[in-house]
C-alpha cells in the first residue's frame, strides 16, 4: 500500500515546525528562568523586560534546526541500506515518515496502518531529546549573560556516564567568554553537563553581541538545503511506493518555500542561487522517479504489449524518456516504429494527456486512418484503446 501523500508533503514543510518546536521551548525556558529571577531577585525585578529584546534567539532556532536535520540526513542515509539485510532477515523493508504533532522524522513500514519499528522509534526519540537538551543549555548560556551574568560553575551530572574530560571541568568556574576548548556545558554532542550561573548581588543588563543578518541568512539557507537534502534522500528510500501526486506536490511545495523564505529574509541573490538549484535537482529526480512509477503501471495494465499487427522480428525498446515503448523495424535507424506512451494528465500537449500511440515511417507520422500528418500534432497520437497498425506502416 503506498504512503499517504500527507507524509512526503508534511515532510516538505518540516523544517517550519521544527522551527516551531523550538520556539515553543524557548518560550517554556524564559518562563522557567523569570521564575528563577523572582525567585532571587522578587517579582518587581523580574518584571523589568529582561528578555523582552532577544536578538540571539532567531540565530539559535535556526541553528539547531539545521543541525538537526544534518544528523537526521545520516541516519536516512543509513536506514537507505537497511532494506537489503532486513529482507535477508525475513523483516519488512522501511521508510522514512514524518510526525506532524511533534515535528521530526519517524521510520514505518510501508504499510502505513502498521505500527513503527520499536528501534526507529527508539532513535528518533532520543534524537529529538538531544535536540531540547542542546537548545535549553543554549539559552542558559544566553540567557544568564543578558541579565549581566559573567561567570558560571560547571556542573556535570555525577554519574558513570559523563565523560572524563567534563568530570574534571565540575565545579569549577569558568568565564562565559573563554569556554573550554570542548565547549560551554551541553555544545558538545550528547553532553548532559548544565551551567549553573555565579549570580550578581544585582541585575545588569548586558550588550550580548548581536548574530549579522548575513550569519542569520546563511543559517537558513545552509537548514533548508540539509532539508532538501534529506528530502532527496527521501524520494530515493521510498520512492517505489510513494504516489506520483505526493512526489509533484512535494517539489511544488518546496518551490513556494524558497519564495517564501526569500520573502521572509530578504536572501542574497547567490543564496536564492543555490536553493533554486536544490530544488532544480530535486526536481529532475522527482521527475525520474514519476516516469518510472508510470511507466510500471502502464507495464502492469498491459499497455505496452505488441500491438496487433506489428511484425515479431520488429525490436522493442524502453524510449530515452522512460515515458513509454517503441517497437522498430530492423535496419531503419528507428525511421520506422510504433511508440506507445503512457498519459501526463499535466501536459500542455492534448495528444500527450491520454495514454496514446503514434506510428511513424521513415520520419513521416501518420494518423488513425493512414494520412501523413505533423509529427507534434494531436493527430499522430492516437489513442491506445483505438489504436490499429495501418498497413502502410508496416509495408
Amino acid at each position: 500500500m503506498p504512503l499517504p501523500d500527507s507524509v512526503v508533503l508534511r515532510f516538505v514543510t518540516a523544517i517550519s515546525d521544527v522551527e516551531a518546536h523550538l520556539v515553543a521551548v524557548a518560550e517554556r525556558h524564559k518562563k522557567d528562568f523569570l521564575a528563577t529571577l523572582s525567585a532571587r531577585y522578587g517579582p518587581e525585578e523580574a518584571a523589568r523586560g529582561w528578555l523582552d529584546d532577544e536578538p540571539y534567539l532567531r540565530f539559535l532556532v535556526t541553528t539547531y534546526a539545521g543541525q538537526f536535520y544534518a544528523t537526521m540526513t545520516r541516519v536516512v542515509k543509513v536506514m537507505k541500506k537497511r532494506p537489503k539485510k532486513a529482507k535477508r532477515r525475513g523483516k519488512k523493508t522501511v521508510g522514512f515518515a514524518f510526525r506532524t504533532s511533534r515535528g521530526h522524522f519517524l521510520v514505518k513500514a510501508f504499510d502505513p496502518r502498521k505500527p513503527m519499528d520499536p528501534q526507529a522509534e527508539q532513535r528518533i526519540s532520543a534524537e529529538m531529546k538531544r535536540l531540547d537538551q542542546r537548545f535549553l543549555r543554549a539559552l542558559d548560556l544566553y540567557r544568564q549573560q543578558a541579565v549581566g551574568c559573567e561567570t558560571y560553575i560547571w556542573r556535570s551530572q555525577d554519574d558513570d556516564r559523563v565523560r572524563v574530560r567534563h568530570a574534571k571541568y565540575d565545579d569549577q568556574e569558568f568565564p562565559y567568554s573563554r569556554p573550554p576548548s570542548d565547549g560551554h556545558p551541553g555544545q558538545a554532542y550528547g553532553c548532559r553537563c548544565i551551567a549553573e550561573p555565579v549570580w550578581l548581588e544585582a541585575l545588569s543588563q548586558s550588550r550580548l553581541s548581536t548574530p549579522s543578518e548575513q550569519a542569520i541568512e546563511t543559517a537558513n539557507v545552509t537548514g533548508f538545503l540539509l532539508f532538501l537534502a534529506a528530502l532527496s534522500v527521501l524520494t530515493g528510500v521510498v520512492g517505489a511506493v510513494v504516489s506520483a501526486l505526493a512526489i509533484r506536490g512535494a517539489y511544488v511545495l518546496a518551490a513556494q518555500t524558497i519564495a517564501k523564505y526569500a520573502a521572509r529574509y530578504g536572501m542574497r541573490r547567490a543564496n536564492q542561487e543555490a536553493i533554486q538549484q536544490a530544488v532544480t535537482k530535486f526536481d529532475r529526480q522527482a521527475q525520474s522517479l514519476l516516469r518510472q512509477q508510470r511507466f510500471k503501471e502502464a507495464e502492469a495494465r498491459g499497455l505496452f504489449k505488441r500491438p496487433e499487427g506489428v511484425p515479431k522480428d520488429w525490436v522493442r525498446e524502453v524510449t530515452r524518456d522512460q515515458k513509454g515503448v517503441q517497437y522498430i523495424k530492423p535496419g531503419t535507424k528507428r525511421g520506422t516504429y510504433v511508440k506507445i506512451s503512457s498519459g501526463e494528465p499535466e501536459s500542455h500537449e492534448l495528444g500527450q494527456q491520454y495514454d496514446n500511440v503514434r506510428q511513424q515511417k521513415s520520419g513521416i507520422s501518420y494518423d488513425l486512418e493512414g494520412n501523413e500528418v505533423s509529427r507534434q500534432s494531436e493527430e499522430a497520437h492516437i489513442p491506445a484503446h483505438l489504436f490499429k497498425v495501418h498497413g502502410e506502416v508496416i509495408k
